[in-house]
């Protein structure tokens, strides 16, 4: 694992645990065993790490969808795609609390940009399996 995976990890388990607001920079580095210089190397600041962390969530969901639209039988599709999310939702629960304790802190532009970008692509991917169906 880098470190940039390594910080990552280590932070949705504060986060979860503390809250993004509460959860300091110095506090990251020491359950990763890492200088705070190495974090910066990787983020720029903790918004920068939050955004990442929204990024990886959301671009594995894609994946995990678009492999399975293009590699699932037709009629297994909507029940592969149920099981998906639903598995996807309980493997990343730590990032949900996160999300729903801190919701405030995530409402700028950068975020919501992703968002829309990752909402055109599930969409994308929504019609894909429609028309497989």
């Amino acid at each position: 694992m880098d470190k940039r995976e390594l910080i990552m990890e280590k932070a949705i388990e504060l986060f979860a645990e503390q809250g993004f607001s509460a959860t300091s920079v110095q506090e990251i580095t020491e359950r990763c065993g890492i200088s705070k210089g190495a974090f910066y190397l990787s983020f720029k600041s903790k918004d920068e790490l939050i955004l990442a962390l929204v990024h990886k969530f959301l671009q594995e969901f894609i994946d995990d969808i678009d492999r399975m639209v293009s590699e699932e039988a037709p009629e297994l599709l909507l029940q592969q795609f149920y099981k998906c999310n639903f598995k996807r939702f309980y493997e990343q629960s730590d990032f949900a609390k996160i999300f729903i304790k801190e919701q405030a802190h995530f409402f700028n532009e950068d975020f919501f940009t992703q968002i829309i970008g990752y909402n055109e692509m599930f969409q994308n991917l929504i019609l894909k399996m429609l028309e497989k169906v």
